[in-house]
């Protein structure tokens, strides 16, 4: 077997065992907070027919996992959570509207692995499907302000941006002075979401090269700078989400950015990202309305529109922010160890490990007998702060030897005891 054999493919990764468990307190922590919003779970596939995901995310579909299966159907990897959701209300008629869902899992996108992004990356998305009013975009952004302020990141921002600003601009500087259809608004706006990390210069060069005249670009950039830099918000659905922002007591995070974009195809409102101060991964969520996705799965009464908004944390780059800012959540820990060094006790350790778990203790049981000093050390490398030692003398006195291993006390007592103490150490 060769070492490529044993390593895992560019941008795939193990999750370690704490690192699977800082996951796992992640998702919890998440689902906890959307669920209180009202959001109710939904899971859709990790494939879909290619042709479900194709023209859905402009430039950005490159990156699509595609491929044949046996019968010769074209399928692809789940590239987000939103245009499954999208098919799933298309093929799902009959569900109540407004329909709130949440969805936490692994997405893939063929793109360069660096740091916060991966080919294989969790996701943590909330939508609300059939409110057309902002109402809707200020409830999305105030569960995502919940769910940061309880993840412990305090220190963000959400950005806020109209892509009908960038449409304006698009229009009023670009697109008069092109004469072939080789430059787009989403071909624009994917150039402009790159603003923050290459610089102005960079991104004109990337419009010069994708057909756009120097000073059309220029132009269009400095207007959108200009806007940068006023405090007045510059179009009606931006001035009522700040209006309803500052009644949810949210307005503190939200901050106008007239130069964000999002390069996905299928925006058509307001955009959102969120920023964590001094992590250098980039946004770890974003989102924004997408009034005309689920129209093109299907053809309902109204036009073809079903209004829909909606958040995307980006689980891999909260972690690392967290890491970063020294956040750590509480986790649900083994409390009890419980000691195996003899056959004949095996019985007594395992209903005696049933009666603490009845009472809602987190208990582990040694599976093989082996010397008590290794029993410890393996305590100990789980940070697992009490042993619980079973031998002749308890079981003559039907008692039970539990020993701190942090301060090295122990003491012999009942099992009733043994849950009052810790019980109460918990307090």
């Amino acid at each position: 077997m060769s070492q490529t054999d044993v390593q895992t493919p560019k941008g795939f990764r193990d999750f370690a065992p704490e690192e699977a468990k800082n996951l796992e307190v992640l998702i919890a922590k998440l689902q906890e907070v959307f669920s209180s919003f009202g959001f109710v779970p939904l899971q859709t596939p990790a494939l879909e027919f290619a042709q479900t995901l194709k023209d859905k995310y402009g430039e950005e579909e490159k990156l699509i996992y595609e491929f044949a299966d046996r019968g010769g159907r074209m399928l692809a990897l789940r590239f987000d959570q939103t245009v499954p959701l999208a098919r799933y209300v298309a093929q799902n008629p009959s569900i109540t509207i407004p329909f709130k869902r949440y969805q936490i899992g692994p997405a893939w996108r063929a793109e360069s692995p660096q740091k916060g992004r991966f080919r294989e990356f969790w996701q943590a998305d909330i939508d609300t499907v059939g409110v057309q009013g902002l109402s809707a975009d200020v409830d999305v952004a105030a569960c995502a302000v919940k769910a940061a302020q309880d993840l412990g990141l305090f220190d963000f921002k959400i950005q806020v941006n109209d892509r009908v600003q960038l449409q304006k601009t698009y229009e009023q500087f670009i697109k008069p002075k092109i004469k072939t259809s080789s430059s787009s608004l989403t071909s624009f706006a994917s150039s402009v979401d790159k603003l923050e990390k290459i610089g102005p210069d960079l991104v004109i060069d990337e419009l010069v090269q994708k057909g756009i005249p120097k000073q059309a670009a220029t132009q269009a950039l400095s207007y959108l700078l200009d806007l940068k830099n006023s405090d007045e918000a510059q179009t009606d659905d931006l001035k009522t989400f700040l209006q309803l922002a500052r009644s949810a007591n949210i307005d503190q995070f939200c901050q106008i950015q007239p130069t964000l974009a999002r390069g996905l195809d299928y925006y058509t409102g307001l955009i959102f990202e969120m920023k964590v101060a001094n992590y250098t991964g980039g946004s770890v969520g974003g989102g924004g309305r997408y009034d005309n996705l689920i129209g093109t799965f299907t053809k309902p009464p109204a036009g073809g529109q079903i209004p829909a908004v909606g958040f995307s944390f980006g689980l891999d780059r909260l972690l690392e922010a967290q890491e970063e800012q020294n956040v750590k959540l509480s986790q649900p820990q083994v409390t009890i160890l419980i000691a195996f060094f003899d056959q004949a006790y095996q019985n007594d350790c395992l209903k005696t490990a049933t009666i603490l778990r009845q009472n809602n203790l987190a208990v582990e049981l040694y599976l093989a007998p082996d010397k008590l000093e290794k029993q410890i050390k393996y305590a100990s490398a789980k940070n697992i702060p009490y042993l619980l030692i079973i031998g002749p003398q308890e079981e003559k006195q039907q008692k039970v030897t539990l020993k701190n291993l942090q301060t090295q006390f122990q003491e012999t007592i009942t099992v009733e005891e043994t849950i009052q103490k810790i019980k109460a150490s918990d307090q």
